[in-house]
């Protein structure tokens, strides 16, 4: 999901911190700068427009103080932050969130609310094939979990990829408006006739998606699982998992689907989370393997509604992120018209590759 832009961005302030040593009963020994999950520097300018973090090392060792995103309500706050903190005593993945001398998962200082997490260095994405396996297998194990808290007070939101693509687009619009007087009469077409494109295909592939029925099943879903919110050991296992700050009541197709996009299709620019290009002619077969072995490895009659809907999903998926790249100046428009044109030939090619592992799986 994309979230509003912030254009009050700027740093932590430096009166936070005695704040924060007061309110925690903590005395911080040290403050770093923001390097990432991945131990990957991240550049001022190319920061989050939303939201600031920083590495504080106390006592109790190191940890990344968050501000949380504007935009996030109170009662959300509280829940996402819950969440979290149960996820972490049920298999250590979700990094353990600090109390506040009154137990608060979360504080209030000088209007924003921060909240304190352990910051475990790990290794980044590498594109590995072992690395795409335990993304997969962990994300089975974390619907799983989360399950449990579905019908729990906690109350999430609920909000399906069809919405998140839609509210992605409406944001594409009216920044094409703003932008529209400096843009050439050529590109103007360009991005209309994009608009327009795009809006025709999530019609089409959510209709596709409910006659699947998407939605029979639903689980708390981790909504940004991606490779820049993990961290990998040295074995290329997964250490843990950051950034619930998407976290929302849906199908469990919404995070597969993400996640065979952002680590079988999606190239990174270095050291950011933004994008480089996207595989789409060519998705990255061993990695899409990979991921998909992991999450379906103790595969039951249930899964199939979830393998059947994989193509269509992921064109969700895609056509979303063919605007954030559009709206972030990640690419041009005539690479998105592009990316736009090989969606039908990308659904046959995922739909090729999950009947070769239906068959392989038949023969073992």
């Amino acid at each position: 999901m994309l979230k509003p832009v912030d254009y009050n961005m700027g740093l932590i302030p430096d009166e936070i911190f005695q704040e924060l040593e007061d309110v925690y009963n903590i005395n911080i020994e040290k403050v770093l700068p923001y390097v990432g999950v991945n131990n990957k520097p991240i550049f001022l300018n190319k920061r989050s427009e939303t939201s600031r973090k920083i590495i504080i090392k106390i006592e109790q060792g190191y940890f990344m103080l968050k501000e949380i995103p504007w935009y996030i309500k109170t009662d959300y706050i509280k829940a996402i932050l819950s969440l979290q903190n149960e996820l972490h005593f049920i298999n250590g993945k979700s990094p353990k969130i600090l109390m506040s001398n009154d137990e608060s998962l979360s504080v209030n200082l000088l209007g924003k609310e921060y909240f304190i997490q352990e910051f475990i260095f790990g290794n980044g994405w590498s594109y590995n094939r072992k690395q795409a396996f335990y993304a997969g297998k962990v994300l089975r194990e974390f619907h799983k979990n989360t399950k449990k808290f579905i019908t729990s007070p906690l109350n999430f939101k609920t909000e399906t990829i069809m919405e998140n693509a839609k509210g992605i687009l409406n944001l594409l619009m009216r920044n094409f408006k703003k932008r529209r007087n400096g843009l050439t009469e050529q590109k103007q077409k360009l991005y209309l006739l994009f608009i327009k494109k795009a809006n025709m295909l999530i019609k089409r592939y959510e209709k596709e998606l409910l006659t699947l029925f998407y939605g029979k099943d639903r689980v708390i879903v981790h909504g940004d699982y991606n490779p820049n919110n993990i961290t990998f050991s040295t074995e290329n296992e997964i250490k843990s998992i950051y950034d619930y700050d998407n976290v929302c009541i849906d199908d469990p197709i919404h995070d597969i689907a993400e996640g065979l996009v952002d680590f079988s299709v999606i190239e990174y620019k270095p050291f950011t989370s933004m994008f480089q290009k996207m595989h789409i002619n060519s998705p990255q077969k061993e990695l899409f393997t990979a991921f998909y072995r992991g999450y379906f490895s103790d595969y039951n009659d249930g899964d199939n509604r979830l393998i059947n809907m994989i193509p269509s999903a992921m064109i969700i998926v895609l056509l979303e992120l063919c605007c954030l790249g559009l709206i972030r100046n990640d690419w041009e428009i005539t690479l998105s018209l592009n990316y736009l044109e090989n969606l039908e030939r990308f659904h046959s090619m995922i739909s090729s590759y999950l009947f070769e592992l239906r068959e392989s799986s038949a023969v073992n």
